[in-house]
């Protein structure tokens, strides 16, 4: 068993629901989605070499479980330090929140319920064994709402991530800045050779890139803390995944939060507690994504 990052989490509402669509109808939608996620979520950072080396993503459903584990590729006589493993859970999280919108934005929505570990763990096929699997079974149904939370060991390592790559970005010569430029313009990302031009313009300008790398960090990926009604009563302080971070444009983002609306309909007082517990999380979702859009390129370093 190797160390990394783990996702698990199960659909609100599953029981039952062939009562509500047709049961062929739903064993589709969850094919499609097997095979959407495999290419928008396993591509962007499978057998890509950051930093340790290749990162292995495994990603299944089983049943109304999606499952994702994250963890580098094994490598003779090498073992992963302390940051570069803290960069599989943020790999974790990020991909936590593209899943998470991409079962919701449907009309059969199936939102997510679940969180994310970190530790040792085997998964190959539809085999999952390990400590991280056992921690993410015991409390992945905990929250009251359609949340996926990370675990506050996991949480940890993502705090740290983002202040380590907070702390590079500040010190990156230009070289490097050019270097990213280039191979993101490889990929394909709109606005990079604005960017590069800019690079040439004197130290002010490079200062003014390091500064959007620096801005890219605040991106709302994780609500860090946001108070989480658990089913034990009360609340608890939690790093909770934001189904609405990659989501640029309000009027989609208020589309998200409606299938959300219109799933969570029901007569019983377990539904309408997840029902406005789930609504006022995604307030603040939004808020937190609606605030990052709009200062992005201000200058400004979101806190």
């Amino acid at each position: 068993m190797n160390e990394g990052a783990l996702v698990i989490a199960d659909c609100l509402g599953f029981r039952g629901i062939w009562n509500r669509v047709d049961p062929q109808q739903l064993i589709d939608r969850l094919r499609f989605l097997e095979a959407e996620a495999s290419k928008r979520v396993v591509p962007k950072y499978s057998s890509t070499m950051l930093s340790f080396g290749p990162i292995r993503i495994h990603f299944r459903f089983l049943s109304d479980t999606a499952v994702l584990s994250v963890q580098y590729a094994p490598l003779p006589n090498r073992t992963p330090n302390e940051a570069q493993l803290n960069l599989l859970v943020s790999v974790a999280c990020e991909s936590a929140s593209v899943l998470a919108k991409l079962l919701i934005d449907h009309d059969l929505s199936l939102p997510l319920r679940g969180c994310i570990s970190f530790g040792e763990h085997l998964c190959e096929g539809n085999f999952l064994i390990g400590p991280a699997v056992d921690q993410a079974a015991e409390y992945m149904s905990e929250p009251e709402g359609a949340f996926i939370w990370v675990l506050p060991s996991a949480a940890e390592r993502y705090g740290r991530f983002l202040e380590r790559s907070l702390e590079i970005v500040r010190s990156l010569p230009a070289e490097t800045m050019s270097s990213s430029i280039a191979a993101a313009e490889e990929k394909g990302l709109d606005g990079m050779s604005g960017v590069r031009k800019l690079l040439n313009k004197g130290s002010e300008a490079v200062e003014a890139v390091r500064m959007t790398f620096a801005q890219l960090l605040a991106v709302p990926i994780v609500i860090d803390p946001y108070p989480m009604p658990i089913k034990r009563g009360g609340f608890i302080d939690a790093a909770v995944v934001n189904p609405l971070a990659t989501v640029a444009k309000s009027t989609d983002r208020q589309r998200i939060v409606d299938h959300y609306d219109r799933f969570l309909q029901g007569n019983r007082i377990d539904i309408w507690t997840k029902r406005q517990n789930t609504l006022k999380f995604l307030q603040s979702a939004n808020a937190s994504t609606a605030k990052f859009e709009s200062s992005f390129g201000s200058g400004e370093t979101l806190k």
